[in-house]
């Protein structure tokens, strides 16, 4: 999908990868294939789970100068994070403005509100990525919490639709 001057390309489960001022940014890496794994200046990560922190598929994508982007849990259970040879590693919890080269990036919450996998404690998030002129909501894991009442106008969200995760069914909205 091209919009404003960002190109986005959904791959499986919820991995993205977004091209925009000349930089490479990928939310979420998973089962990448082939040409879809390129150089990231930029790696987001919402969460310790296999399927949005895999080591596998960020080994693809990373070099000497990727800055790694990653929830707190994310700290505390993927120690592999911690010997990447890479240009920075950020741990951020809920609710944290950055600013990156060209973008702005915020945290905001992600939940569950009745199933154990992802409780509010926990400290999962999702991201709001400022590029292009454009926000661009990743969820991550999440249900429709109450927070997102709070997010402001998004040009783009990117959104979880498919329930439990089974890589038979996952699909994801943009």
């Amino acid at each position: 999908m091209d919009y404003q001057g960002a190109k986005i390309d959904h791959f499986e489960q919820s991995s993205f990868r977004i091209k925009a001022k000349g930089k490479v940014i990928y939310i979420d890496p998973y089962n990448l294939k082939g040409n879809q794994a390129e150089t990231a200046d930029y790696l987001f990560i919402t969460h310790e789970h296999f399927d949005h922190c895999s080591e596998k598929d960020i080994q693809k994508i990373i070099n000497t100068q990727t800055v790694i982007i990653a929830s707190e849990s994310c700290g505390l259970t993927q120690k592999f994070l911690k010997r990447l040879k890479i240009k920075s590693l950020l741990f951020m919890g809920h609710n944290v403005d950055a600013e990156f080269d060209e973008f702005k990036v915020k945290t905001v919450p992600a939940y569950n509100l009745n199933k154990h996998f992802h409780p509010q404690q926990d400290g999962k998030i999702g991201y709001i990525i400022e590029i292009c002129g454009i926000k661009i909501y990743h969820a991550g894991d999440t249900d429709k919490i109450p927070e997102m009442a709070t997010l402001g106008e998004i040009d783009i969200a990117l959104l979880p639709v498919s329930g439990t995760y089974s890589p038979l069914k996952t699909k994801c909205q943009i």
